[in-house]
């Protein structure tokens, strides 16, 4: 898989970009290729494999968090 953290991929992904869509942070963070699952899979017909862990992370870090004008969530420091 990967040698780093999930806090330290999304860090590293913000601090590059200063603010993405939620979706485009998880392109980023749970790439196709390393992590086939995450994109695949549901719990019980629910979301993907990576909204639960992201959304976690991301309160966990204290990142801000939004919706813009075309209704996609944003996730910023």
């Amino acid at each position: 898989m990967s040698d780093k953290t999930l806090d330290e991929r999304i860090m590293e992904s913000i601090n590059r970009a200063r603010r993405l869509k939620v979706y485009d942070l998880a392109l980023q963070v749970f790439p196709h290729d390393k992590f086939p699952r995450a994109w695949r899979y549901s719990s019980n017909g629910g979301p993907p494999g990576w909204v639960m862990p992201l959304g976690k992370a991301i309160k966990r870090l204290g990142l801000k968090t939004g919706i813009d004008g075309d209704g996609k969530r944003w996730v910023s420091k």
